[in-house]
């Protein structure tokens, strides 16, 4: 019925949806190339001078000074994990092996990258030394029919957060401790919960849900007795919180930057109504930014963020509507 449809390794994610009155609607591969920008919260720009690429799933390293992304092969589309200096520019390549590599995550101290891989043929979880030395050592074994995203490293080392599919099909979050080499279920509901990401003291974890029909950012403790808070009101995916943990970034539908001013101990949890910051309306649409992924990281001061920006004169992927494709069937 249609070839060359956008695709997205980790989890399976295709970009098509159908209606029940008979309409199809798919997006396109792209391996456009888009490039790494440096926004303040007033909303003014400045360029990273690394060379524009099919970059994906931006994540920063403790100290702000890199990135490591998720970068797409020009001519294969197979995607590696790259680190790039955001200070000289330059970028160095991490990942070499032919498997999709996807959603890389810091350790704290800055020494480890984990990132997400289809090595054996189905998803896991990988580490390797941030300055390329050595080889990959698995985290989490492949699970075929689960597919995993590392969503987000503990500061203190032990939990690495995920996702996988649930037996339903859709993304839960799961969380592997490095230290006891197990896995638990964190949310595994019949919503979709992903992007989970850990409060900086690690009591809290926020994430987005569409338990109310559509996706909102939730707030949650980590540990004990199920506490539970839904920050944003008007819809919201991709939280970031600030390294202090006095401030939670999203994303709204409409494209715009949130911020929620926090307090948070370990026993409460309080947060200002969000303001917007800034429009991403020129950047939302960069790969990688549907409910399971993301286009974005804060500093840790909270006062740049880096952000994914569409190719030049892109104004998004291109849509195709087929009608009644149920007659292609009886050909």
């Amino acid at each position: 019925m249609a070839e060359r449809v956008g695709y997205m390794n980790t989890g399976a994610f295709a970009n098509f949806t159908v209606s029940r009155t008979g309409v199809l609607v798919y997006g396109h591969e792209s391996t456009e190339a888009n490039r790494l920008v440096l926004v303040s919260r007033d909303g003014k720009q400045s360029p990273v001078g690394a060379p524009p690429g099919a970059y994906r799933m931006p994540r920063l390293s403790p100290d702000g000074t890199k990135v490591a992304v998720a970068h797409a092969d020009a001519h294969s589309g197979n995607m590696d994990i790259w680190v790039i200096d955001l200070v000289r520019g330059i970028p160095n390549r991490l990942t070499f092996d032919p498997a999709t590599d996807v959603f890389p995550l810091w350790s704290q101290d800055g020494k480890q990258i984990a990132f997400g891989s289809y090595r054996e043929g189905a998803p896991g979880l990988y580490g390797k030394a941030a300055n390329g030395a050595g080889k990959e050592e698995p985290l989490l074994e492949a699970q075929s029919g689960r597919g995993q995203a590392s969503y987000d490293w503990s500061r203190d080392g032990r939990y690495i957060m995920y996702m996988s599919l649930g037996t339903r099909g859709g993304p839960d979050l799961w969380v592997l401790d490095l230290k006891e080499r197990k896995t638990a279920p964190l949310l595994a509901t019949q919503f979709n919960e992903s992007q989970g990401q850990f409060s900086p003291d690690g009591r809290w974890v926020a994430y987005s849900t569409d338990e109310s029909g559509h996706y909102e950012i939730n707030v949650r403790n980590f540990t004990g007795p199920v506490a539970r808070f839904q920050v944003s009101g008007n819809g919201g995916a991709q939280p970031r919180w600030r390294a202090d943990g006095k401030e939670l970034f999203y994303v709204s539908p409409e494209g715009k930057m949130m911020a929620a001013p926090v307090k948070a101990s370990a026993e409460t949890f309080e947060w200002e109504t969000p303001v917007a910051l800034f429009e991403l309306r020129a950047l939302a649409g960069a790969a990688g930014s549907g409910p399971q992924g993301y286009f974005y990281d804060v500093m840790p001061d909270g006062q740049r963020f880096v952000i994914i920006e569409r190719a030049q004169g892109d104004t998004g992927e291109p849509l195709t509507v087929l009608t009644n494709w149920q007659a292609r069937l009886k050909r």
